[in-house]
């Protein structure tokens, strides 16, 4: 005899039974009326009741609703087997997600070889890099959206933690043919005469503008946004234009040998942090995690 569990975890096809009818509590059918039958609460109010099973001499069959179930049973019961898992390495420590915002666009290639070393790491962790909350991460953050923030700005709020990870500074980029490229550093009026190259970000978030230019009362002579660093470095070895970046991502560019790097008269020195919920900063993985950023 076998006959499908509804309810547990093992789902299987019903064949025959021996029983005789008075087996089931002296019922004439083999099975009773609250297994042969499913009443579901519909949004009305109203109630239908669907046949399961349908009975042919002694031997019982799904019916359409019957069958209905099933798949259903087989597609929810195995997620709830992993969600049970996950709660248990949950309690052990090791289970988790870990999503991240990027509020810093060439901090992404930074990242991604300590991701790389923390899923080896901690392979039961849930982990993802979020772009939709890209410039948006501080509610993302409180209503657990994500679980972390990569980026060069602090985010007050007394329920968050930031954890400084390493300072640089910002550099000016220019091709070796440039006008200004035997100088070792520029001034805000030297970016009135050029094209300047940054991310397709606002304005409020760029260095170059509120550092830089703003305070000056300058404008560049023409701003061209371009989305991808590699590019935006070729644009400026070749003479289309100069950038205003972190001094590490330029050193690390293919086209370093192409490029030469001035400093602002005034160093302008920035700090990377990463954002976390303070209620999260006891958790081994998290803590794994922010060893390998500093590593």
């Amino acid at each position: 005899m076998s006959k499908t569990h509804y309810g547990h975890r093992r789902t299987t096809h019903y064949s025959r039974f021996a029983p005789t009818p008075d087996a089931w509590c002296g019922s004439r059918s083999l099975v009773p009326d609250p297994i042969r039958t499913f009443t579901p609460h519909e949004s009305t109010g109203t109630r239908n009741r669907y046949c399961l099973l349908e009975q042919t001499g002694q031997r019982l069959s799904l019916t359409p609703a019957g069958q209905e179930l099933l798949r259903l049973a087989q597609r929810v019961l195995p997620e709830i087997e992993v969600t049970r898992s996950r709660f248990k390495l949950m309690a052990d420590g090791c289970g988790g997600r870990l999503h991240i915002a990027v509020e810093c666009l060439p901090c992404a290639q930074w990242l991604n070889p300590a991701l790389a070393a923390f899923m080896r790491d901690w392979p039961d962790i849930d982990v993802d890099v979020v772009s939709q909350y890209r410039f948006s991460a501080l509610p993302a953050l409180l209503d657990y959206q994500i679980d972390a923030c990569l980026t060069p700005d602090q985010m007050p709020h007394g329920d968050l933690h930031h954890e400084p990870l390493f300072s640089y500074p910002l550099c000016l980029a220019v091709g070796k043919q440039h006008r200004l490229a035997t100088r070792q550093t520029f001034t805000a009026s030297d970016l009135a005469e050029e094209t300047l190259l940054t991310y397709p970000v606002e304005r409020s978030r760029l260095d170059v503008f509120t550092h830089l230019l703003q305070p000056a009362g300058l404008e560049p002579r023409y701003h061209k946004t371009v989305g991808d660093t590699e590019l935006m470095l070729g644009m400026v070895a070749s003479g289309r234009g100069v950038a205003v970046i972190p001094a590490w991502l330029a050193e690390r560019s293919a086209w370093r040998e192409d490029l030469c790097l001035l400093f602002p008269a005034d160093p302008l020195t920035k700090q990377l942090w990463l954002v976390v919920r303070k209620e999260d900063m006891g958790k081994p993985w998290l803590m794994g995690f922010i060893g390998l950023l500093r590593g």
